[in-house]
C-alpha cells in the first residue's frame, strides 16, 4: 500500500513514513491527479484503526500534512486531508466515534506489536514473509536487540 502512494516505512514500532527515492514523484503525481485516492487513503486511516495500528495513523496523517501544507505538494488533497484524514486522528471525538464505529476494543494493539517488541519467532517469520514480497525498495528497522532488519 505505501508503495503504492510513493512511501517507505521507516520505522515498524511507530509507523513513521517518508518518501520512497524511486517512485514518489510518479506517484504523488497519480495522488494528486486522481482524487478516488483520497477516499482510498481515508479508509485506509480508518483500517488502521481498526485493525490495532492505531500508532501507524498519526505518522501517516502528518505526512501527509507536511507534504501538503509545508511542501506545498499535492494541493488538490488538501480539502480531504483537512476535512478527512486529519479528524481520523482524533480518536476521542463524538464524530470520530460516529463516523468510524470504532470501539476501545479496537485501538487494542494489533499481535504484531507483542511480537515485534518481544522478538519472537513469530516476528522472524513475519519479516520473511515481508521480503517474500518482492519489493525492490528497502527499508531498514532495528528491533529491540539493536539488530538491522532489513526488508526489500
Amino acid at each position: 500500500m505505501l508503495d503504492f502512494y510513493g512511501l517507505l516505512l521507516v520505522d515498524l514500532h511507530t509507523g513513521e513514513v517518508k518518501r520512497n527515492p524511486e517512485n514518489w514523484k510518479s506517484r504523488y503525481q497519480n495522488l494528486d491527479y486522481n482524487g478516488h485516492n483520497n477516499l482510498r487513503m481515508s479508509r485506509i486511516i480508518m483500517s488502521l484503526g481498526e485493525l490495532g495500528f492505531v500508532r501507524y495513523k498519526e505518522p501517516l496523517v502528518n505526512h501527509w500534512k507536511n507534504e501538503i501544507l509545508n511542501n506545498n505538494l499535492l494541493q488538490s488533497c488538501k480539502s480531504s486531508l483537512l476535512r478527512f484524514w486529519e479528524p481520523l486522528t482524533h480518536h476521542d471525538t463524538p464524530e470520530y466515534i460516529k463516523k468510524t464505529g470504532e470501539t476501545d476494543e479496537d485501538r487494542e494493539p494489533s499481535i504484531f506489536f507483542h511480537h515485534l517488541e518481544h522478538n519472537t519467532p513469530e516476528m522472524s517469520r513475519i519479516l520473511t514473509e515481508l521480503e517474500s514480497y518482492g519489493n525492490q525498495n528497502k527499508s531498514t528497522f532495528e528491533n529491540d536487540d539493536d539488530e538491522v532488519i532489513e526488508i526489500h
